[in-house]
């Protein structure tokens, strides 16, 4: 499920586009605080756009287990993962993707570092 929502007063057409750059959804958010959640029915890459403002993009990466978004310096968490190994994938919008496996213990912080080029 995606939250879509404006901190200000102007009108903002939230598109988002799947893989195959077909419409998910398309709402208007005309307030501020206005939220608006749509499902996102596909896993894969989804793109959000502001059809008025076109410097207003932002691109997710959908999956069916656990998800973060990094902040600006590229760093995330993903909190209360069970033991296990797992295939943890990263996306970029120019640089692309790449996995690499990691093996989570109880009560441990696991560090994964990826280049992109």
């Amino acid at each position: 499920m995606a939250t879509v929502t404006s901190e200000d007063d102007t009108l903002h057409p939230i598109h988002a586009y799947d893989d195959r750059a077909r419409t998910m959804f398309n709402v208007a958010i005309p307030i501020a605080g206005l939220a608006i959640e749509r499902p996102l029915s596909r896993p894969g890459v989804v793109r959000l756009e502001c059809d008025s403002h076109g410097w207003m993009r932002r691109w997710l990466y959908v999956i069916d287990d656990s998800t973060t978004v990094s902040g600006s310096a590229g760093r995330f968490e993903i909190g209360d993962v069970p033991p296990g190994t797992y295939e943890l994938t990263i996306w970029h919008e120019r640089f692309g993707g790449a996995s690499h496996t990691v093996t989570v213990s109880a009560y441990t912080i696991v560090e994964a570092n990826f280049t992109l080029h």
